[in-house]
């Protein structure tokens, strides 16, 4: 189990090295725990676009909005746990979302009279555990 995930980090080093080498991201760190051991923990790139200085393993970032790390952490616990999966249907959450509507863009719903109609239930998959 621990090879797949280092395996996995791996590849997501070497797609994110492929992304500074395309010019679209200047640096980044990943690191990864399991069990509460870091097991891969690695840098590519540069601090700036500028490549002047190289990314270091304890850089700091500055984050504008904190909710959706947060928010995806929390669901990655979630899902180790087995109290999320992740063909589950958004309402057995937030049931207030049960009941969404949608309707085609159009000039007569953007003026506010256009007509909505019910969604089609949440999409639901074999969920692989």
């Amino acid at each position: 189990m621990w090879q797949n995930l280092l395996q996995t980090g791996r590849h997501s080093v070497r797609a994110l090295h492929s992304e500074v080498v395309a010019g679209r991201l200047p640096g980044a760190v990943l690191a990864v725990a399991r069990r509460g051991h870091l097991v891969l923990h690695e840098v590519v790139g540069y601090l700036g676009p500028d490549q002047g200085t190289p990314m270091p393993l304890d850089a700091i970032f500055a984050i504008a909005s904190m909710t959706k790390p947060i928010v995806g952490v929390a669901a990655l616990m979630l899902r180790e746990e087995g109290r999320l999966g992740l063909a589950d249907p958004v309402e057995r959450y937030l049931p207030q979302l049960g009941n969404r509507r949608v309707a085609k863009l159009s000039d007569q719903v953007l003026s506010g009279e256009g007509q909505s109609r019910p969604l089609r239930p949440s999409v639901r998959s074999r969920s692989r555990t």
